[in-house]
C-alpha cells in the first residue's frame, strides 16, 4: 500500500485513474452477483429429498437434515452432530468461499490499476515519439516513471505471489472437479443446473484473473513499439536504456516465478484442462466399468 501511495504521488502529473474505476465496479458487481447465485444454487442442490424441498419450510428439522445429512455427512460420520457445530461449519465454509472469490477480485483490481498506470506511461512515450522529442531530460523522466512501475510490479509479485499461486491452483482444480462431476452426473435437473453454473463461474474467475493480469504485460509491450519509433542517435542514451529496460519484460505479474501471467497462459490453462480431464474421464470410465461388473456378479449370485 505504501508503494502504491509513493508511485501515485510521484506520477500524479499523469492524472487520476478514472477509467479504472468503472472497470473495477463492473467486475466487482458481476463476480459478486455470480457468487451469490452460486451460493444459493449449491444449497438448493444439496436438498435431494423432494418432499422436504416441496414443503419449502425452514425449521430446525430442515436445518439438521441439510447440515448433517447433505452438506457434511463425511464429518458427522465421525463426530457427533449438534446444532452449534453445524452453524460453525456453515460459517467457515461460507467464509472460505467468500475469501476465494474476493482474493480473485483483489488480484483483478490490482491488475486493472497497474495496467492503467502502464498505459499512461505508454501514452507519454507515444507522444514523445510522434513529436520527435530529443530532450534527454524528458526521456529520462519517462524512463524513471517506467522504473517506478517496475518496482511496483515487483512489490506486487512479492506481496501477492502466494495469492496468484493459490488462485490459479484453486480455480484450475475447481474447473477440473466441476467438469468431471458434470460429465459423470446422475441426478436431478437442479443438480445438473448447479454443476453447469458452478463450472462456468469458476472458469469465469480464472479467465478474468488471467485476462486482466496479462493486460499489464501487453501494455508494457505496447510501450516498446512506440519507443522504437523515437528519434535514434548514438547520443540518445536514455532512449536506448528505456528500450533495453522494456525488452526485459520485467513488468509482468507472476506467481512466485512459477509462471508469468501473459496471454499465452490462456493456452496453457486450456491444455492443462484438456489433459487432466482426459485422465479423469478415463478414470471414471474404469470406475463405472468396475461397478457394472460388480453389480452383474451380485445379480448372478
Amino acid at each position: 500500500m505504501k508503494t502504491w501511495v509513493k508511485v501515485d504521488e510521484a506520477m500524479k502529473h499523469y492524472g487520476t485513474l478514472d477509467q479504472s474505476q468503472k472497470r473495477v465496479n463492473t467486475v466487482i458487481s458481476i463476480l459478486t452477483m455470480m457468487f451469490a447465485v452460486d451460493l444459493v444454487l449449491i444449497n438448493i442442490h444439496r436438498i435431494k429429498d423432494d418432499t422436504l424441498a416441496g414443503k419449502m419450510k425452514f425449521n430446525l428439522e430442515t436445518w439438521n437434515h441439510l447440515v448433517r445429512d447433505l452438506k457434511y455427512p463425511y464429518v458427522y460420520q465421525i463426530f457427533h452432530y449438534d446444532v452449534v457445530s453445524g452453524i460453525i461449519l456453515v460459517i467457515l465454509q461460507t467464509q472460505f468461499q467468500i475469501a476465494a472469490t474476493y482474493m480473485d477480485l483483489f488480484i483483478i483490481i490490482n491488475s486493472i490499476l497497474l495496467t492503467e498506470r502502464v498505459g499512461k506511461v505508454s501514452d507519454r512515450i507515444k507522444e514523445l515519439s510522434q513529436n520527435l522529442i530529443t530532450s534527454e531530460d524528458q526521456w529520462m523522466a519517462v524512463r524513471e516513471d517506467y522504473n517506478r512501475l517496475e518496482c511496483l510490479c515487483k512489490t506486487i509479485n512479492v506481496e501477492l505471489g502466494y495469492a496468484f499461486l493459490i488462485s490459479y491452483a484453486g480455480n484450475l482444480g475447481g474447473v477440473l472437479i466441476q467438469l468431471y462431476n458434470t460429465v459423470n452426473f446422475e441426478g436431478t435437473v437442479i443438480g445438473l443446473t448447479y454443476l453447469y453454473y458452478s463450472f462456468s463461474f469458476v472458469l469465469t474467475r480464472i479467465l478474468c484473473v488471467c485476462f486482466f493480469g496479462s493486460n499489464v504485460n501487453e501494455a508494457a509491450k505496447k510501450s516498446l513499439m512506440f519507443v522504437y519509433r523515437a528519434p535514434n542517435s548514438p547520443y540518445y542514451t536514455e532512449i536506448d536504456r528505456l528500450i533495453r529496460q522494456i525488452s526485459r519484460e520485467s513488468l509482468t505479474l507472476n506467481g512466485l516465478n512459477f509462471f508469468q501471467i501473459k496471454r499465452n497462459l490462456f493456452l496453457k490453462i486450456a491444455g492443462s484442462i484438456v489433459t487432466y480431464e482426459l485422465v479423469l474421464v478415463q478414470f471414471a470410465g474404469d470406475v463405472m466399468h468396475d461397478k457394472s461388473t460388480s453389480k452383474n456378479i451380485t445379480n448372478s449370485l
